[in-house]
């Protein structure tokens, strides 16, 4: 689609018709002004009818040289493009890469860029509902994508981690497994 919303296939002939009705208009302007070519003025509206005729006729053989044979004549040095698509596909890649985006000019471009910046405005952005919203989405996302078998091991892996922080009290056996059982469905 274009910017405008309307389909390449629709835009295309529509494209073509416009161009026709142009290459039509400037015909018909020369041999409108062609009996007045003896004053000034009708000479300069002949000459301006002739270049847009000329232009548009060099414009069309031109782009259609490119693609395909113009008007299907073996015309020499014709259809280039599809003849020569992976030359020039690797012509431009490397010229891109080594003219264009060389080591130097990368390294300018991202020495310009600061993250600190960028994430200092984003972060003045980010309001504490939507963080909230989205560690919620998060949490719920893993607790689906966890197995019953992980999170088994998951509950017995904090239990001991929590266990082993200096200063906690030991639980009683019964607590350890009232908990486990609240972690598991916690997180299923």
């Amino acid at each position: 689609m274009d910017g405008r919303g309307a389909p390449e296939s629709r835009r295309r002939p529509r494209q073509r018709r416009l161009a026709l009705l142009v290459l039509l208009a400037a015909v018909a302007l020369a041999v409108a002004a062609y009996p007045l070519r003896s004053r000034w003025w009708g000479g300069l509206i002949l000459a301006i009818a002739e270049a847009g005729i000329v232009g548009g006729l060099a414009d069309w053989f031109a782009v259609t040289a490119l693609f395909r044979r113009p008007l299907g004549l073996p015309i020499p040095h014709t259809a280039i493009i599809p003849a020569n698509w992976e030359l020039m596909a690797q012509r431009v890649g490397s010229m891109v890469g080594d003219r264009v985006l060389t080591k130097d000019y990368v390294t300018h471009e991202i020495s310009r860029f600061d993250i600190a910046e960028l994430l200092a405005r984003g972060a003045e952005r980010v309001k504490r509902a939507d963080l909230e919203a989205a560690v919620h989405a998060v949490a719920r996302w893993a607790a689906e994508q966890v197995t019953p078998a992980a999170t088994g091991d998951a509950a017995l892996w904090l239990t001991r981690l929590a266990r082993a922080i200096p200063g906690r009290r030991r639980s009683r056996p019964n607590t350890k497994a009232r908990r486990l059982r609240r972690w598991r469905i916690a997180l299923t």
